[in-house]
């Protein structure tokens, strides 16, 4: 886990409080390599949706990078 937090650009934990078809919004509640206190994760692969994070309320650790263009987060969201 060391290495992966690490090598990775976004860490943080929240709580999902927003659900669309490949997009979540995120409420983070602990920042370990991240700049802001809400994300929205946009591009995220059908498969993690179905399979994951399908409804809010849950907690997860996310571990984000930007892929592309489309695939990106944006921070402290209104």
């Amino acid at each position: 886990m060391r290495t992966r937090i690490q090598q990775t650009p976004y860490v943080f934990d929240g709580t999902v409080t927003r659900v669309e078809r490949d997009k979540l919004t995120i409420q983070v509640s602990t920042i370990s390599k991240a700049r802001f206190t809400k994300y929205r994760l946009v591009g995220i692969k059908s498969n993690l949706m179905s399979k994951y994070i399908n409804k809010t309320a849950g907690r997860y650790l996310f571990f984000t990078q930007p892929l592309n263009k489309n695939n990106w987060f944006h921070g402290d969201l209104p």
